[in-house]
């Protein structure tokens, strides 16, 4: 059964961001939330699950950063398309709006019918600006396919 977590009701007050999870911790002194088990995280239409997350917040309890880790499964919309995808690790630093995927990452970009697979991928919403990195000399994979 999942639990929705009334300490939660705050921050989903304050940033718009509602998080599902079996277990939660918090740290004040930190400012860190960590949810475990099935974590499931919603804001508007983008959506993040995984087995942890880290939620780092400022002191004006706005969201800094999150991390979550363990079989990453995303969904997320920039000015121009949508992405869904899968990978071993997502930080999302919010100041900068930027998505940092890692470990075998794969994403599609639904409206262009674009997928992109490697060892890391960066995305940054405000500029919309795509990089693509693989380690150990390991080629990228980048599919477009006709509509």
């Amino acid at each position: 059964m999942r639990l929705l977590l009334i300490m939660l009701m705050g921050f989903n007050l304050v940033f718009g961001l509602e998080i599902l999870a079996k277990s939660f911790e918090y740290n004040k002194t930190k400012r860190l939330a960590i949810f475990k088990k099935d974590v499931n995280a919603t804001k508007q239409k983008d959506n993040i699950l995984s087995d942890i997350m880290y939620l780092y917040t400022t002191p004006q309890k706005k969201i800094k950063k999150i991390i979550a880790i363990g079989h990453v499964r995303f969904i997320f919309n920039d000015k121009n398309d949508t992405y869904k995808g899968k990978s071993d690790k997502l930080t999302y630093l919010a100041l900068k709006d930027t998505f940092i995927f890692e470990g075998h990452v794969y994403i599609k970009k639904i409206k262009a019918n674009q997928d992109v697979t490697g060892d890391k991928v960066i995305i940054n919403r405000k500029t919309s600006l795509v990089k693509v990195l693989s380690d150990d000399n390991k080629p990228i994979r980048f599919t477009l396919e006709d509509k």
